[in-house]
């Protein structure tokens, strides 16, 4: 049967090679490439085709991804309870920032110390308490057992392990600096981590604010102000406008609530399904960037997530049309992204990544100056550092202020609604008293 595997040689690691091979046993051809100095980044049947389910399927059984082809033409292993286990894991399972920091520190020290990467593998697979990402690296371990590359086992759970992660590691293991880049994917991944602990630690206290006070206003628009209404029927006084606005607000809640609550939820589901499409993504992604005074913070932080993976990636020696194109997806903005796919292609004919950066005027000056400096001068990777510790420091600064300022505003604004609520129940009534004592 013939079979078409990607690999790099140790000798030139950069270039990925498609080799067309003729043999009766994948495992078999996985093994003799491997003794042969190449990593195998995937090895197919010509022809074959695979379903997602019998891909799952295969790596939760011990034939790993290497079976996941042959999955269609015969029966793997009996899945066991355990494998079982491991497949709802699979399904629902997550792996935080801090557990992908510590796996990649103690492998790296592990490495260091000389003990080989598949007994390092399975030293901090034991250490591991959570249950779906040690099935994970389980799987890994197998993997790596049958002859593939570490960068292509951890590539069959992009879930856990990203775009950089997985080119860093096929960089590291072909030129033999595994150690050194996973302490580069640590401090990467411990950096991304901080912007995002602070902005999520900023915005917690509002949110819960806001939270509270939407509850408590729709519980007297929904629950109170009617039992004032109908005392005021009662009476049959002329009530003030703003009690008449107040009542007619709720009324409208309450006759209409339920259409209400469809049309919110449809307008989520349809901004979710929107998203996911490209065109959907890009109109959101848009408008984020043009709100006011968080449209900058935005743009703030995806730099900070382009220029820290792109100086890693290319500190690890990943080519910079690679790299390009990985921290491009990273910024986790479409409408960055296509700017630096823009960049990328004029890279590719020639010219300069810096000036191509500025003629787009997408970008602060202060970014794109200091990239094409760093072009000139040879040390785009550390001008790239600098780049993501300014912004850094910028959103630290602005979210301390936004901070400052928007908790007592929101309490100005919630006390201001609930006030206006209370005094357009009690006014008809200190009215009503007046006329009496009259």
């Amino acid at each position: 049967m013939k079979y078409r595997a990607q690999v790099r040689s140790r000798v030139n690691p950069a270039e990925l090679q498609t080799l067309t091979l003729e043999g009766e046993d994948r495992e078999q051809l996985i093994m003799q490439l491997h003794r042969d100095g190449y990593l195998v980044v995937s090895c197919e049947a010509v022809g074959e085709k695979r379903s997602p389910l019998a891909k799952m399927l295969a790596v939760l059984t011990k034939g790993g991804p290497a079976a996941a082809g042959a999955a269609g033409r015969k029966a793997g292993p009996f899945i066991t309870p355990l494998k079982r286990r491991a497949f709802g894991l699979m399904v629902f399972g997550h792996v935080s920032a801090h557990e992908l920091i510590a796996f990649a520190v103690q492998l790296s020290a592990l490495l260091e110390a000389g003990v080989p990467l598949l007994k390092s593998l399975q030293i901090v697979e034991r250490g591991l308490r959570n249950s779906y990402f040690r099935s994970v690296i389980g799987n890994c371990i197998n993997n790596v057992g049958q002859g593939f590359a570490l960068g292509y086992a951890l590539s069959q759970y992009p879930g856990t392990f990203s775009s950089v992660w997985v080119n860093l590691v096929e960089v590291g293991e072909a030129s033999g600096r595994l150690p050194q880049v996973l302490k580069e994917i640590a401090s990467y991944q411990d950096a991304s981590q901080r912007v995002k602990t602070k902005v999520i630690t900023a915005f917690f206290y509002p949110s819960i604010l806001i939270l509270f006070a939407t509850g408590a206003i729709g519980f007297l628009l929904l629950k109170i102000i009617p039992k004032f209404e109908e005392i005021f029927k009662e009476f049959g006084a002329e009530l003030p406008v703003i009690t008449k606005v107040v009542i007619a607000v709720s009324r409208l809640l309450r006759e209409h609530f339920w259409i209400w609550v469809i049309v919110l939820a449809a307008a989520c589901v349809g901004v979710f399904f929107a998203y996911r499409t490209k065109q959907g993504r890009a109109v959101v992604d848009f408008i984020r960037l043009k709100t006011p005074v968080m449209g900058g913070l935005l743009l703030q932080i995806s730099i900070v997530r382009f220029a820290r993976s792109f100086a890693t990636l290319l500190q690890a020696g990943v080519p910079i049309i690679r790299a390009l194109e990985i921290s491009g997806r990273l910024a986790q903005n479409s409408v960055v992204e296509s700017v630096i796919v823009e960049a990328r292609e004029a890279v590719k004919t020639g010219q300069s990544f810096g000036a191509k950066l500025e003629s787009t005027r997408f970008f602060p000056v202060f970014m794109t100056q200091l990239v094409a400096v760093g072009e000139e001068s040879g040390e785009l990777a550390r001008f790239l550092g600098v780049i993501s510790n300014y912004y850094e420091e910028q959103i630290d600064v602005f979210l301390s202020r936004l901070t400052t300022m928007l908790e007592p505003l929101l309490l100005i604004v919630v006390g201001s609604v609930i006030g206006v609520l209370v005094i357009s129940m009690f006014l008809p009534i200190v009215e009503l008293s007046t006329t009496t004592i009259h």
